[in-house]
């Protein structure tokens, strides 16, 4: 009878045991996933800010192109032409940009077959475990990571800059906002 107890006893706390373990395992692989769908949703965003602002932008270049015109016909102005066409043209091309960025790393990410073939540094196999995240999946994170830099990427390239009355008033509503209680601590 010792025996029996000892044996049920032993059955049933390394029952219980398991259970608690498939538990925590599923709960990590359900934070895991989570963690990779709110970097997933933060990438996909930042794509959609970059380009939004870029449509509203090129939205305002042909608005206010009859006036930048009529500011670049005054001699000594001719510079606002030509900031307008610099403007236009990176306007145009941020949303191409943007669509070979994220083509070329889905392009690179699908033609990856085996990540444990890869020699990443003289060292054999991948970086990390595909158990912590796929290779695949960090190529298309960062392929949107990268396609939401864009607009910087090729505005410093043409040499598009910000106005300077425009970032100006940006910095003021920046200062007033950083004396607000609670949200203030945002705007550092």
């Amino acid at each position: 009878a010792p025996i029996v107890f000892v044996a049920e006893t032993a059955v049933k706390a390394g029952g219980f045991s398991l259970k608690v373990t498939a538990q925590y395992l599923l709960l990590g692989q359900i934070l895991k996933i989570l963690v990779i769908i709110v970097v997933c949703f933060y990438a996909a965003f930042k794509v959609f800010i970059a380009l939004f602002t870029t449509y509203f932008k090129l939205f305002g270049n042909v608005i206010l192109a009859p006036f930048q015109m009529l500011m670049g016909a005054i001699p000594g102005n001719t510079n606002q032409i030509t900031n307008w066409f610099k403007s236009v043209v990176a306007n145009c091309l941020i949303p191409t940009a943007i669509f070979v960025v994220i083509n070329a790393s889905a392009v690179i990410s699908a033609n990856i077959f085996d990540p444990s073939k890869f020699n990443f540094f003289s060292n054999g196999g991948v970086l990390w475990p595909d158990i912590i995240i796929s290779f695949r999946s960090i190529i298309i994170i960062a392929g949107y990571l990268f396609a939401a830099n864009m607009p910087k990427i090729i505005n410093g390239a043409l040499g598009v800059g910000a106005n300077k009355s425009l970032m100006g008033a940006g910095d003021d509503m920046k200062q007033s906002m950083k004396k607000l209680p609670v949200v203030g601590g945002m705007f550092n």
